[in-house]
């Protein structure tokens, strides 16, 4: 009977053992996570920034600029920061901060695009989406949020790995963001229910895969 103490002893022991070394290790493998975004976050800023600089100062032709090198950066850093808010959780204080420097990041991005369309006659579409992370939230569905930017991947997916129509660079942005940039775009667009989506600056609310390649395809379309 002793023997059996020890040895059912030795069995919590070594659970409670391997529970807080996997605990330490996922910790130590976030906190990697949230440095390694940190880093690219800010190299990112840091680029942006100089090709402002240049832009502004140096008179560096829009028409140079990189679009599809800075949208897939962009798309990292937006990787990044779901598996960060995998792993912390999407309400977490850190994590709604480093969302909302993302947010400047694409509405700086979104800008570029803009005016290398309009200047340069690029050839693709602009879709804003916006959405909630707020359960029972009165301004929309968490679940219609999520099931819509599924939708948005497949298309994009679509359009740019298998080219089955013109690029489409897609910008999220979370309607209770307290970002006061991502609120003047908000109002600017008078987004008051979400799922939405602004597409070729038409809003659209919620939307299927089939309409929302007919609006790309026609390149207008009724709400």
């Amino acid at each position: 009977m002793v023997k059996h103490r020890h040895i059912y002893l030795l069995a919590v022991i070594l659970a409670t053992c391997v529970f807080v070394f996997g605990l330490l290790l996922g910790n130590y493998v976030a906190s990697v996570k949230l440095k390694e975004f940190k880093e690219t976050e800010e190299r990112y800023l840091v680029e942006l920034l100089a090709f402002e600089v240049a832009h502004r100062i140096f008179s560096k032709n829009i028409c140079e600029f990189n679009v599809e090198d800075f949208f897939e950066r962009k798309v990292e850093l937006g990787r990044m920061l779901t598996n960060l808010e995998k792993r912390f959780g999407k309400e977490k204080p850190e994590i709604i901060a480093k969302k909302e420097i993302y947010e400047l990041v694409e509405i700086n991005l979104w800008n570029y695009l803009k005016e290398y369309k309009e200047k340069c006659g690029g050839n693709y579409s602009i879709v804003l989406f916006f959405y909630t992370n707020k359960k029972h939230d009165p301004k929309g569905s968490v679940d219609g949020c999520e099931d819509q930017g599924k939708i948005l991947d497949q298309v994009v997916y679509e359009h740019n790995v298998l080219h089955k129509g013109m690029p489409v660079y897609v910008f999220s942005f979370d309607v209770n963001s307290k970002n006061s940039a991502t609120r003047s775009i908000i109002k600017a667009y008078n987004i008051t229910s979400v799922p939405a989506l602004v597409i070729n600056d038409i809003v659209y609310g919620y939307s299927l895969k089939e309409k929302i390649n007919s609006i790309l395809e026609s390149g207008t379309s009724t709400k």
